[in-house]
């Protein structure tokens, strides 16, 4: 049975069908497949999480009729339901019918890619597309620009692989990060280069690679483009100019330090709490727990895959905090609650490593572990592990990033990072030394080839967490 014929039949018999008991399993297939990423160096912003989004279609049927009834309504292809339905923000769009249809369709080589629908407001654009042809798995890479071809100032993520023909999928753009453009811009032109495409309808499982052939240092090479689709996108002006802003400008005590909360913007996608520290501060806030709660005691959902932060570009404080959003609730009230968040420690800012012997005598953040480094020649590793956070699992991996990626020699001199990869776990061999994850914690390996020195200075992301035992509140409405 074809995907979209599936997706169909779950949308009629939600309501009387129970789930059937092997979504578990398939969840856990699809979860395990991220149990190892590669760190992107164009992607600035926190990760949330690692998680494969495999259940979404169940977990939207389950929760929300109006979200099912909205499909049909719309009328979305049934597998947008796939796609949307782990944001909260996103599903509340579409059961609103905040959804900009687009249709446009591009056959290369006999393959189709369609661009469907848009979900976008003032500071985010989300494209749904998928692809339609003989394949059985295909890989590619999006990349935004503006009409004229030029790079857009903008973060994204999305795109990799596709199994299935009809498979609804999605990019994620957010403007306002840092960046040069400061929201949403009326057009962008959406590119899609296919990387890898395999015909037919079986393929005989992947051989395993022996540990011995794996090269941790290797750069891989950027994959050529077999060919590349191309759409004109125009964003309505009417969905382009939507959000909400609540000026506080309060000053408030955090765990001892003073934060200066500056707005809450509420857009259709997402919402964001700005601020900024003091400089008399004695460590930076590095991420934030908070939430949004109206007359009625409803309270807003924290992202699960996506930005949940973004910097500024004056110190290493994130300036921007990210949940979905309360955009369509409709509330008379509306009320912000902080509840914990986590430091870095200005002191605790660098950690030096030496590379013989794999230890360092400055103090670790709070829940980061030296595994040790391996040295061959020019070739470094420094492997660090991560407390992992309540709830999370081998397949269910939130990874926060524990170093940055520029790092100092002894003599002042400036290098960085080629790669950096994150997993659950276990046992790992790297240039010929073996290194095993202790309970409770996933693994980061930052590698770099061309080091000449035995000394290296990292630059650590978090120190420390708390909670405070009173919410911190402030009034938007």
């Amino acid at each position: 049975m074809e995907r979209r014929e599936e997706y169909e039949k779950l949308l009629e018999a939600w309501n009387e069908t129970p789930l059937p008991p092997a979504l578990d399993s398939c969840v856990g297939r699809a979860r395990k497949r991220a149990h190892r990423r590669r760190l992107g160096r164009d992607w600035g912003a926190v990760l949330a999480s690692l998680g494969g989004a495999a259940a979404a279609f169940a977990l939207a049927v389950n929760l929300s009729l109006p979200f099912a009834l909205a499909c049909g309504r719309i009328p979305i292809l049934k597998e947008m339901a796939a796609a949307v339905a782990l944001s909260s923000s996103l599903k509340a769009a579409v059961e609103n019918d905040y959804v900009q249809p687009v249709g446009q369709s591009q056959t290369v080589n006999g393959l189709t890619m369609t661009v469907d629908y848009l979900i976008l407001d003032k500071k985010q654009v989300n494209i749904f597309y998928h692809f339609t042809g003989d394949f059985s798995s295909l890989s590619g890479s999006p990349e935004l620009r503006d009409p004229a071809g030029e790079r857009l100032s903008c973060s994204y993520s999305g795109g990799g692989l596709a199994e299935a023909s009809g498979e609804i999928h999605q990019v994620s753009v957010s403007f306002g990060d840092g960046g040069e453009l400061s929201q949403t811009p009326p057009a962008l032109r959406f590119l899609y280069r296919i990387e890898h495409l395999e015909n037919g309808t079986e393929q005989g499982p992947e051989p395993d690679v022996p540990v011995e052939e794996y090269d941790p240092w290797e750069k891989p090479a950027t994959p050529e483009a077999l060919f590349t689709f191309s759409f004109d996108l125009e964003l309505n002006e009417e969905y382009r100019s939507q959000g909400l802003s609540y000026d506080l400008n309060e000053w408030v005590e955090l765990d001892g330090q003073r934060i200066l909360l500056k707005t809450v913007e509420i857009y259709p996608t997402n919402l964001r709490v700005e601020l900024e520290g003091d400089p008399a501060n004695t460590a930076w806030l590095k991420s934030l727990d908070f939430y949004i709660e109206d007359e009625t005691g409803r309270r807003n959902d924290p992202i699960t895959n996506g930005i949940t932060a973004s910097g500024t570009t004056n110190s290493p404080a994130m300036g921007a905090f990210y949940q979905e959003s309360s955009f369509f609730w409709n509330s008379r009230h509306l009320n912000l609650y902080i509840t914990g968040g986590q430091w870095l420690d200005k002191d605790q800012r660098f950690v030096t490593v030496d590379l013989d012997t794999g230890t360092t005598k400055d103090p670790l953040p709070e829940g980061i572990l030296l595994g040790g480094a391996v040295r061959r020649g020019t070739n470094t590793a420094v492997v660090l592990y991560g407390r992992t956070l309540e709830g999370d699992s081998d397949t269910d991996l939130h990874a926060y990033q524990l170093a940055g990626w520029t790092c100092w020699g002894p003599d002042g001199s400036e290098w960085s990072f080629d790669s950096m990869q994150s997993s659950a776990g276990g046992i790992d061999q790297i240039g010929g030394a073996t290194f095993q994850t202790p309970e409770g914690y996933f693994e980061e390996t930052c590698l770099m080839t061309g080091y000449p020195h035995s000394t290296l200075t990292l630059e650590m992301l978090q120190s420390r967490r708390f909670t405070l035992d009173r919410p911190v509140t402030a009034a938007l409405k």
